[in-house]
């Protein structure tokens, strides 16, 4: 049985991306109870550190999970900075 296309190729990749935030939906969404700076930081690797922060705001943002290859560079930098001040 063929499977029914909703989605052209744009709108697919876009499905399968994280969000692409503003400066001001980055303050948001990367927000974080205490509880869950403190699992981060826990975690052994630096780039798990950075990581599982980095999913639970995309899954914020639209109740998905991303490979990390697909995280936002600019994220990444806002949230290692974002812990280097906060942590």
């Amino acid at each position: 049985m063929a499977r029914m296309k909703i989605l052209n190729a744009i709108e697919q990749e876009a499905f399968e991306s994280p969000p692409v935030f503003t400066n001001a939906q980055r303050k948001q969404y990367f927000d974080f109870p205490l509880a869950l700076r403190q699992i981060a930081v826990s975690l052994r690797k630096p780039e798990h550190e950075l990581g599982f922060p980095l999913s639970c705001a995309y899954f914020k943002a639209t109740k998905q999970f991303f490979a990390p290859r697909y995280f936002h560079p600019q994220d990444t930098e806002y949230l290692a900075e974002k812990r280097d001040a906060t942590y």
